[in-house]
């Protein structure tokens, strides 16, 4: 059987006789916003390409925490 690609929820399967991997981490949205704000930024940005793997990668379960994280520090914000 020939071994397939499937996309699944950003989630890249490798599919064969008896192989299933995932992607368990995924890119610091925090770091990857910083480094595409100074890639932006830069004069000389249009004649190279942005460089994604400078941008780190963090576990699933530490995005979420992440995510949940920032979530709560913008409706702490929005009660003062």
């Amino acid at each position: 059987m020939p071994m397939s690609k499937k996309v699944r929820q950003g989630v890249l399967m490798h599919q064969g006789p008896d192989l299933c991997c995932t992607t368990e981490s995924v890119f610091s949205l925090a770091a990857l916003e910083s480094k595409l704000v100074a890639y932006v930024k830069d004069a000389a940005a249009p004649t190279q390409p942005f460089d994604v793997s400078s941008v780190p990668k963090i576990s699933r379960a530490q995005a979420a925490q992440d995510s949940a994280r920032e979530l709560f520090d913008l409706s702490m914000e929005s009660v003062d």
